[in-house]
């Protein structure tokens, strides 16, 4: 029999920003069928990705190897 799937935890965050940034991105989230949570989500981790940043603190080789040699 299979394990049922774990519930992810989330964390609420709070923020602000100015009314037009917060227009722009509900603009996006809604061309691209998203929320404006799931946007933010995706951003974050898309910018993380280019960064070399892995969710649960993982950090990439070459992102690794940047850090140790500056």
């Amino acid at each position: 029999m299979a394990k049922p799937k774990q519930k992810l935890k989330t964390v609420q965050v709070s923020m602000r920003m100015e009314p037009s940034i917060k227009e722009v991105a509900d603009r996006v989230a809604k061309i691209e069928h998203r929320n404006f949570s799931n946007l933010i989500e995706k951003l974050v981790l898309d910018h993380g990705k280019t960064l070399g940043i892995e969710p649960d603190n993982k950090v990439s080789r070459s992102a690794k190897n940047e850090a140790e040699t500056t």
